[in-house]
């Protein structure tokens, strides 16, 4: 063994397959002469191939047969003949003998590269006993690994599986190899060989010197790559007709090519370069796909720019990830966002929805010292629908259903449970990424749509789900609003976006609010983790919505801005103007002219001046009436000391029953 110089380095570079190892190898190889008078030795042992051991397979093989138990799988044992231990044996011995004749006898740098040594060695024994065979020899060592975008890397690997006889389906692939960690990976090595022996470099034209691949590793050699030869690129990918094709042939060949040992053979046939006249086009994954496998990753992705680059936004600056895909496990989801809760509201129409989503969106900054985050999302594909419309969107998508709203599903180009997956994948990997980066937070999400998409328990589950693997604790809160004052309100609001219909008409369509059966499924597909609160003076802190919503969240309103009520109703005046120009412009066919001007009156103080809209005597009487037995048993089931749930509704059912009396009594 040749003893340690105080001047002499290793550079060993544990190229994980498929970002640019074959091409760096390749460089070295061409460039070996015109290196080693600069300094730099690399080995001159035959290319990958066999029957001897290269350093392409040599440096895994020998860390990994350690493990006395352990044998090379069906390729390796073919093409380098190794038949039992002792080949195994034989053959490590006769590749360290020649490394060792390569090191150079003075100062200098000896470079080595396997692209099998960052994708073999997951073990810490694995990773010792390389690190000390090369510490036992040099001064200093150092490891260069090169990290590629793993959507980027799927496809290339996917290509590379199918070359060497593999024949599963892509999103197979995706599930099986997806999830890339170069965090652990990372983690490993420091903990394993120090500190500061791994060198990660990323393969993003942004973050590689000069934007250059060969340039950057020449860089971390210490020598500059002019007047040195560079290489063609290695491994060209695939067309997608020919992998198409090579896996129809490994799907009927495959097993008869191992039993004939000529997985060799195949492997070389499938790797030889053919011309592309056509044109064809070059295998990539989806838009889906990709967004998938950034989402599996984006946890670990998150924790090495932490730790590698703080100051940057994303790991690889030239794809940062915009989509995803699967839900993280639970495993996954304690590991990276468990620290997380979240408070959602549940936005009844009509129940200060808007008024609570302005305070949060005016106040993002007052509560995030308070420790709140309130997500924001980009207008969404122009529809001018942000946070409420985004986690509605996630919500309905993890039932596995189309959003029902037929309008917002035109304006978001959404024909197929596809196209919804494509949006709702990039809506979680803003959420997931701003999971990521805050510290222990309890996010809040708001949101009208919840009520309205979410109606049966099923559909809630899956939500809740939804939220569970992403955070610790999850936690709901819903406003309820006494139907006789919900009902104008209500329908002044449809009179805004062009109803035509009377108000009696209005409440004749749906008489009944059942809020029972809205209370009960929540309940339910959340395991009791609903909050249900009652717009009533008496029951809200210190009689005020703004004032409950911040005691139940446990923000402190003293704290933040203030804000006006949002989207209040309009005039009683104004209800019976709009509805007559809606219903001539309906006639006419020009309600989309009629629109904007309607819009802009809503703006105006003008609408809400003059008296509220408000149900005439009778037909508040007969709302009470027709939603008491449900309210009575919510009110029993939910609020057992509290002696009514709405005190209009119970103070009209009183005067019913009072004037039903003194009838009776003057009947009789």
């Amino acid at each position: 063994m040749t003893a340690p110089a105080a001047n002499r380095t290793a550079i060993v570079h544990i190229g994980l397959n498929k970002t640019g190892s074959t091409t760096l190898q390749r460089w070295l190889q061409v460039n070996r002469a015109a290196l080693r008078e600069r300094g730099v030795w690399f080995d001159d042992l035959p290319p990958h191939g066999g029957p001897e051991l290269s350093t392409a397979m040599g440096w895994s093989i020998f860390a990994a047969s350690e493990n006395p138990l352990w044998q090379p799988g069906p390729w390796q044992a073919q093409a380098y003949r190794i038949d039992d231990r002792a080949d195994l044996d034989a053959r490590v011995a006769t590749f360290l003998d020649r490394v060792e004749a390569s090191l150079p006898q003075a100062d200098g740098l000896y470079v080595t590269s396997s692209e099998h040594i960052g994708t073999a060695l997951r073990k810490p024994e694995q990773i010792a006993r390389l690190h000390g065979w090369f510490a036992a020899r040099f001064e200093t060592v150092r490891y260069v690994v090169y990290i590629r975008d793993q959507a980027d890397w799927v496809a290339s690997a996917y290509v590379q599986a199918i070359r060497s006889g593999a024949a599963m389906g892509l999103d197979d692939f995706i599930a099986k190899q997806g999830r890339n960690d170069y965090h652990a990976l990372a983690r490993l090595w420091w903990e394993t060989a120090g500190p500061d022996a791994l060198i990660v470099r990323r393969l993003d034209p942004a973050a590689l010197v000069q934007g250059d691949l060969i340039a950057d590793f020449a860089a971390q050699l210490g020598v500059s790559p002019d007047g040195l030869q560079r290489p063609e690129r290695q491994n060209e990918s695939m067309t997608a007709f020919r992998l198409r094709l090579t896996r129809r042939v490994s799907q009927h060949l495959g097993p008869a090519m191992e039993r004939l040992r000529l997985l060799p053979l195949q492997r070389q046939l499938y790797s030889t370069p053919l011309p592309n006249p056509l044109g064809l086009k070059k295998m990539r994954l989806s838009a889906t796909q990709a967004a998938r496998v950034r989402r599996m990753n984006l946890a670990g992705n998150e924790a090495l720019r932490a730790a590698l680059c703080p100051d940057e936004t994303a790991l690889f600056p030239s794809s940062a990830p915009t989509a995803t895909a699967r839900p993280l496990t639970p495993d996954e989801a304690a590991q990276h966002y468990g620290r997380h809760k979240a408070v959602v509201h549940i936005g009844m129409p009509k129940t200060g929805t808007g008024t609570i989503q302005a305070w949060l969106d005016s106040n993002r900054g007052a509560l995030a010292t308070q420790g709140f985050a309130f997500p924001a999302f980009d207008d969404l594909r122009g529809t001018g629908t942000r946070h409420q419309f985004a986690f509605a969107l996630m919500a309905v998508h993890s039932c596995g259903t189309l959003a029902p709203d037929a309008h917002m599903r035109r304006l978001l180009g959404i024909a197929t449970l596809q196209d919804q997956a494509a949006l709702v994948e990039t809506l979680c990997a803003r959420l997931d990424a701003e999971l990521a980066r805050e510290a222990p937070t309890t996010f809040l999400i708001s949101s009208e749509w919840l009520s309205a998409w979410l109606n049966t328990e099923e559909r809630v589950r899956a939500f809740h789900a939804f939220l569970t693997t992403r955070f610790a604790e999850a936690r709901y809160i819903v406003y309820l609003r006494d139907q006789v004052s919900w009902f104008p309100s209500a329908y002044a609001q449809q009179v805004k976006v062009g109803e035509t219909a009377t108000l009696d008409e209005f409440i004749a369509r749906r008489p009944e609010r059942d809020y029972l059966r809205v209370c009960n499924i929540w309940q339910r597909g959340t395991d009791r983790r609903l909050d249900i609160r009652l717009l009533e003076r008496d029951f809200l802190t210190d009689g005020d919505l703004l004032a409950d919503y911040a005691a139940r969240i446990g923000a402190r309103l003293d704290a933040t801005r203030r804000i006006d009520p949002r989207n209040t109703a309009f005039s009683r005046r104004s209800v019976r103007l709009w509805r007559w120009i809606n219903a001539r412009a309906q006639k006419r066919g020009a309600d989309d002219r009629v629109r904007r001007w309607r819009n802009l009156y809503a703006r105006l103080p003008l609408a809400r001046m003059g008296a509220r809209l408000d149900l005439p005597p009778q037909t508040a009487r007969q709302v009470a009436r027709l939603n008491a037995d449900k309210n009575a048993v919510l009110q029993q089931r939910y609020f057992p000391d509290r002696p009514y749930l709405f005190a209009r509704a119970h103070q009209l059912l009183a005067e019913t029953q009072a004037g039903s009396g003194a009838t009776q009594d003057q009947v009789a």
